[in-house]
């Protein structure tokens, strides 16, 4: 069995180099030829991260964290966007759930 820590999702849904490697063993796990296991705390992660890297593109701020707070405390618009880009998330762990079903 296999432990997926955050850097597995971080790579393929953030497009760095490790992007094809992670993406075939995602795959895997879709297809029901790989085992994995990972953990709230890995998901709480790569939902952080995906929020303050989608708000921080909207932004256009080279990841001022605390001018992404107060932004997506007052701008209901940037709060949508990132919504949108964590349900998506939210719905593929489901679907890597049920191995691809």
């Amino acid at each position: 069995m296999t432990f997926l820590n955050a850097s597995i999702f971080l790579a393929v849904l953030l497009d760095t180099k490790e992007a094809g490697e992670c993406q075939m063993m995602l795959t895997k796990i879709e297809r029901g030829k790989l085992t994995a296991v990972t953990s709230t705390h890995v998901l709480e992660e790569v939902a952080f991260k995906l929020l303050i890297a989608k708000a921080s593109e909207i932004i256009q701020t080279k990841k001022n964290i605390w001018e992404i707070r107060e932004r997506l405390k007052s701008e209901g618009k940037i709060r949508q966007e990132c919504y949108k880009v964590l349900s998506g998330f939210i719905e593929y762990i489901k679907i890597l759930c049920l191995k691809g079903r």
